[in-house]
């Protein structure tokens, strides 16, 4: 039964804090000042940074794995008709 009561405090909670971030402050709701807080804050760059490095480096791993294996494949192709 605390399970129970355990899971609908933490629902209460979550509705209420949902409940006060819509309160309007000027023209934008208090959600909206932490969204541009967060989106522009030196952490969130950085992550930016290192995300956009890490899909470059996936990218080019493709790219010479790909180009890597195609040269493979046409040696192979190559030394197979130069033995016939």
């Amino acid at each position: 039964m605390d399970e129970i009561r355990f899971v609908l405090k933490c629902f209460a909670f979550a509705v209420l804090l949902l409940m006060l971030t819509q309160i309007k402050s000027g023209d934008l709701t208090i959600e909206n000042h932490i969204e541009a807080v967060l989106l522009n804050s030196k952490t969130a760059t950085f992550v930016n940074k290192v995300a956009e490095g890490g899909v470059k480096v996936i990218k080019d791993g493709g790219h010479y794995a790909q180009a890597s294996y195609l040269s493979w494949k046409h040696e192979g192709l190559t030394k197979s008709a130069e033995k016939e």
